[in-house]
């Protein structure tokens, strides 16, 4: 079904060509606000401005790898006329070393913060043993415990985490469940 098109996005300001995209339907609409941001393409249009003079549909009715043929080849045609009128690569900037090592040292403080103290994974040398009472069963952490016993991980996790901090005075797992570090 030849239901595609190839379109050009136009800066709102500049109204230079900052976005070359396949669709159908209303998609290049969408792309428009995605781009330009939907703030700054309201105002265009209350003072006037057209939104269809944002976008150009370069080619129409087509299949859908015709449309992704044509755009990989739009794009190309972009890169060479921007790179010989700008004098510059037409390339996204390549991240410093200074950048990637800072970026790594936040993920590692967001993700050292996480407790899991309840699943035994990889390298998780603070999984807690725990021991369902009615059998007397021991487990290496509360994650194996659920998968042997069928119950949901996250709502059993859940339960315990609100009666321990006092969101909820008890729950039917608390009286099933004994952990190795619990006092009697």
């Amino acid at each position: 079904m030849r239901k595609y098109y190839v379109y050009k996005i136009f800066d709102v300001d500049t109204k230079e060509c900052i976005y070359i995209g396949k669709g159908s339907s209303s998609r290049v609409y969408r792309q428009v606000f995605n781009i330009n941001g939907f703030d700054r393409v309201n105002f265009f249009y209350s003072e006037g401005g057209n939104v269809d003079s944002l976008f150009e549909i370069i080619h129409e009715r087509l299949t859908e790898s015709e449309a992704f043929n044509l755009e990989k080849s739009e794009i190309v045609k972009y890169r060479t006329i921007y790179e010989l009128k700008n004098k510059r690569t037409f390339m996204p900037e390549r991240k410093s070393e200074e950048w990637k090592r800072k970026i790594s040292e936040s993920n590692k403080k967001v993700f050292s913060k996480r407790d899991n103290s309840d699943r035994k994974g990889g390298n998780n040398n603070n999984a807690v043993k725990c021991i369902y009472l009615p059998t007397d069963e021991e487990f290496d952490c509360l994650k194996s415990l659920c998968d042997a016993r069928g119950f949901s991980y996250s709502s059993v996790k859940t339960a315990l985490s609100n009666v321990k901090n006092g969101r909820a005075k008890k729950s039917k797992y608390k009286s099933l469940i004994k952990f190795q570090n619990e006092q009697k």
